[in-house]
């Protein structure tokens, strides 16, 4: 596997666009730049400084931590301006603003235990870069401070403010409540100009967005016009980090786990009001992804993306068919109307060949992973007359412990899918066969989880030995 240095700014350029994607103020928990790519471009960034600096490394963690928190933050949304929104008329109308206000202040409570965190890590793994590697430009005080402990300080301030300025507006739900029990303290339903407060926080919260965006742009301008520290910063890498391939390799390793673990979430059968709340072309190309990482290391990929092709295909159709359903009639429709019974067998059948085409994958999946197994892990004991025939059982006994998990796992996955079949034909009937699917996903998904954490330990215990390379 051969890795190769990117000639350009070791990534900085990418984080530097991460700001444009974490200055906009979200409103009505609306963020029209999702916070996910900002997190994601950071991630990009920092592949490589991370490797290199403790602080930066620790930063990268927790920008990834943030990675899940931007999925949630936009599985929210599709909540409150999907679903919600098109099932108002049947909703308490307390419902929909008293979610937008619990979904901003749990947004405001992570992003401030761990963005705060990252963008500390960041600036300070920076600053310690640019004194270690002699970046006159970086290194400038102003008013007894350098420009990193600056950003440190505003951006500190910014993710507390952005996040207030998104809750503030929202707490006034809390006094409809007091309002409609003729509460004297509140003589007026607050709510009813919620426009206009979030007017006024949306505008409060640009101010101090664009404040720190353009110090964050100027900051990182400085960085990048410092080229004579960046070759320093990319020689350092050619020399100290490239020639250990097994780092790299386990690196790659992780990551390609790390997106495959997300990727067989979306395997799960969870609905939301009547849509595919997890579809399957998510996992699908997820999956493509996270095997391209460790692509020279697999025997043989064109089955499993056959499989991941199969199934985005029909996940897709699932998308498009369920949509067009919904779009004609309401769930319970089908009941007492004659058209929306022919139409839903439509739904019905082409939900059963999601499922069968979820269950195709997940089995070639475990078969490729299990080769896997067989390639990248063994037992080696030194010394001794009986060495190489000790190793050739340990080995042995050890894959057959993969194959056993792989068997478990495989009879859940099959199992959930066959109450799957039976959940998308008699759905009508009986409304509650979902539940005994997730459970045993859920079941199946975990085992998957620990398998898949016994490999790469396995897999660490061979190649990590060989690592010596310290950060700063």
């Amino acid at each position: 596997m051969e890795y190769r240095l990117r000639p350009k700014h070791m990534g900085l350029g990418l984080v530097m666009l991460s700001g444009i994607f974490l200055f906009n103020p979200v409103v009505a928990f609306l963020d029209v730049l999702p916070d996910l790519l900002g997190y994601l471009l950071l991630c990009a960034g920092l592949f490589r400084l991370a490797d290199i600096n403790s602080h930066l490394s620790d930063a990268a963690k927790h920008f990834r931590t943030l990675l899940f928190v931007g999925v949630g933050e936009l599985f929210c949304t599709y909540l409150v301006y999907g679903v919600m929104r098109e099932r108002a008329a049947e909703m308490n109308p307390y419902e929909r603003p008293v979610s937008i206000l619990l979904f901003s202040f749990v947004v405001l409570v992570l992003q401030c235990c761990f963005l705060i965190p990252a963008f500390r890590e960041l600036f300070v793994g920076l600053d310690q870069l640019a004194s270690y590697h002699g970046s006159k430009v970086l290194c400038e005080e102003r008013k007894g401070k350098t420009g990193a402990e600056r950003m440190i300080r505003l951006s500190t301030v910014f993710v507390i403010l952005r996040s207030t300025f998104a809750v503030l507006p929202e707490l006034t739900i809390l006094t409809s409540f007091e309002h409609d029990t003729k509460n004297e303290l509140f003589p007026f339903d607050w709510y009813a100009f919620i426009d206009l407060f979030r007017v006024a926080g949306g505008l409060l919260g640009a101010v101090i967005a664009l404040i720190w965006l353009v110090s964050f742009l100027k900051y990182f301008g400085k960085v990048l016009g410092d080229r004579e520290w960046i070759k320093q910063l990319e020689d350092r890498y050619v020399d100290s980090i490239l020639p250990q391939t097994e780092m790299l390799v386990l690196r790659r390793f992780r990551i390609s786990f790390l997106i495959l673990n997300i990727a067989v979430l979306f395997t799960v059968n969870l609905r939301v009001d009547e849509r595919a709340a997890l579809p399957g072309v998510v996992a699908a190309v997820l999956t493509v992804l996270s095997l391209w990482l460790i692509k020279d290391r697999l025997p043989d990929r064109k089955p499993i993306h056959a499989a991941c092709l199969f199934l985005g295909g029909v996940s897709l159709l699932q998308i498009i068919v369920n949509a067009s359903f919904l779009s004609r009639f309401l769930p319970e429709a089908s009941l007492y109307q004659a058209d929306a019974y022919h139409y839903f067998w439509i739904v019905r059948l082409v939900d059963t060949a999601e499922v069968l085409a979820t269950a195709l994958f997940v089995g070639v999946l475990l078969k490729l992973l299990f080769s896997l197994v067989l390639s990248e892990t063994a037992v080696e004991y030194e010394g001794g007359v009986d060495a190489a025939r000790l190793s050739e059982h340990a080995t042995q006994r050890l894959h057959k412990e993969f194959a056993n998990r792989f068997t478990v796992i495989l009879i859940l996955f099959l199992s959930s899918s066959a109450v799957n079949v039976l959940d998308a034909l008699l759905r009508l009937q009986y409304p509650w066969l979902w539940l005994i699917s997730f459970v045993l996903s859920a079941a199946a998904i975990w085992l998957f989880y620990s398998m898949i954490y016994e490999l790469f330990s396995e897999m660490q215990n061979q190649y990590q030995s060989k690592t010596t390379y310290k950060r700063e």
